[in-house]
């Protein structure tokens, strides 16, 4: 079940126009910000450590429509960390939890910037730290 859930949205995502994905980027580095495309939904995972935050931690995430070719790097490690995402976990501020759940299930473009994972609660191998989210189509 877990496995077609991303599927899902990508499926959801593909019923809406072409044309309101056509900007999702290629590529996306973490020296600059970068707009992408997608729906954003709210995911349960498992969590690494139970009796630190209970049996399931909840996340936004932003299932693209393409594969986003994205590199940056770990603070203090030298190489560079590589992959190619269509769901990023989102790190959301407060000033945007709102805006973010009232989008939930629908297309939106954000802004802002990937980061690397880099603990065990980070659900995909980059984050994307939201800076503005708008709901596109209307």
């Amino acid at each position: 079940m877990k496995r077609f859930l991303p599927l899902f949205l990508i499926l959801l995502a593909s019923a809406f126009s072409a044309e309101i994905f056509t900007a999702t980027p290629a590529k996306a580095s973490d020296k600059e910000n970068t707009t992408l495309r997608g729906v954003i939904n709210e995911f349960s995972f498992p969590v690494p450590d139970e009796v630190e935050l209970g049996t399931t931690q909840s996340a936004w995430v932003l299932a693209t429509p393409n594969e986003v070719e994205c590199e940056g790097k770990i603070a203090d490690e030298d190489e560079a960390v590589k992959a190619k995402l269509d769901l990023f976990h989102l790190v959301v501020s407060e000033e945007l939890q709102g805006k973010i759940a009232k989008f939930r299930g629908k297309p939106v473009e954000i802004t802002g910037r990937i980061i690397p994972a880099h603990t065990r609660h980070h659900r995909t191998a980059f984050l994307f730290h939201v800076e503005g989210v708008k709901e596109l189509g209307k």
